[in-house]
């Protein structure tokens, strides 16, 4: 008998590799309802289906999941990078291997910070809010002209702006502006590369300092040969990184330590007008503290692609105390890595973890518990 493989999530059936990975298994396609319903299943339909791996796109595991999981369970493969919602331990005694989708689409978060980056110093989302608007371009840059806070135009042509003000603030170019990466693992490498590009000075901070081995090997396989250089400082404590970037960019994991880590404590040692970047994960920042902040005109943009309540994003995060939209702040609803091209590479992961494991005893390729 196959075994089985129990897949909750969408997955194109018709590709390639998932047609002869289905040769290799018995595949259970599982429209997933809810956890409760997906629980009474385990204890009923599947008690006695042997199922050897869970294919996950989506979930969220609790203590009762954790109890009925099928007996012959022997992994758990994950579509996402993110396994801050399971607990390792309990599946470690448990014997089963989790496997998430490892560095797959760093370069797309990367890209994603690009534009958030860009919008930062440029405002770019407002802009082109405003010419679907006004449907032409001198009133889509007359209108930023004016002072939301005090209502009156800091342009001296009432009738005429350039498009270098947005609201109360100047529009910027990001050259020779301060980046400060909290986090150079895959995804805050592949960040770096990219504001260099746009000639930002580069600031980073983590545990441990990038030895000169993982600098090297960093400019060998990222950096072209024309220009073989990676301007990196480098900052053991994160109040002096913070102190001086112009803006922040968060790229880090969500543990103990980084909770809540973006506080009134530590907002409070910023630059005044700082910007913000949020692409890791949601709890990284303490939303009511950021938004405090933002009231204050401390906060000059803010850019999420990850919240603390995916299914409820919070108001105050869209519209400021005057119920007007908030023009500098910029919102996605994660999709830092939701390119077809790393969709099909996940897919592909996906089915080599399971193999290694259910069929060459092995511990996967991206495990995070073995």
């Amino acid at each position: 008998m196959k075994p089985g493989v129990l897949i909750i999530g969408k997955v194109d059936q018709n590709e390639e590799s998932f047609i002869r990975f289905s040769n290799l298994f018995n595949i259970i396609l599982y429209n997933f309802k809810s956890k409760s319903l997906l629980i009474h299943d385990f204890n009923t339909i599947y008690k006695t289906t042997n199922i050897s791996a869970l294919w996950l796109s989506h979930g969220e595991f609790d203590l009762d999941l954790y109890n009925s999981l099928p007996k012959d369970l022997k992994c758990i493969v994950l579509c996402s990078i993110g396994y801050d919602r399971y607990d390792l331990n309990l599946l470690k005694k448990k014997n089963i291997i989790l496997c998430n989708r490892s560095n797959l689409g760093s370069n797309d978060v990367a890209d994603l910070t690009l534009y958030h980056t860009l919008s930062a110093f440029r405002f770019f989302p407002i802009f082109e809010k405003n010419l679907r608007l006004y449907k032409n371009t001198i009133d889509s840059r007359l209108i930023m002209s004016i002072d939301n806070d005090n209502n009156s135009s800091k342009s001296n042509n009432k009738y005429f702006a350039l498009g270098d003000q947005c609201y109360s603030q100047l529009v910027h170019s990001p050259k020779n502006k301060i980046a400060g990466i909290v986090g150079l693992g895959q995804i805050g490498k592949q960040i770096a590369i990219r504001l260099n590009s746009l000639g930002m000075s580069l600031h980073y901070h983590q545990r441990n300092k990038l030895s000169p081995s993982n600098y090297s090997l960093l400019i060998k396989k990222f950096i072209p040969t024309n220009n073989n250089s990676l301007p990196l400082t480098y900052h053991q404590d994160l109040s002096s990184l913070l102190k001086i970037s112009d803006i922040i960019i968060l790229a880090l994991p969500l543990n103990n330590n980084s909770l809540n880590l973006i506080n009134k404590d530590n907002l409070s040692l910023c630059k005044e007008n700082v910007k913000i970047i949020n692409i890791s994960r949601g709890k990284i920042i303490n939303e009511q503290d950021v938004i405090d902040f933002l009231d204050q005109g401390k906060i000059g943009y803010l850019s999420l692609d990850v919240f603390h309540d995916e299914n409820n994003i919070n108001k105050r995060l869209i519209f400021d105390k005057k119920n007007n939209q908030r023009y500098n702040v910029s919102l996605t609803p994660h999709i830092g890595s939701s390119t077809y091209d790393q969709v099909l590479q996940s897919y592909k992961l996906c089915q080599d973890n399971i193999i290694d494991i259910v069929l060459n005893d092995g511990n996967g390729l991206s495990p995070v518990n073995a």
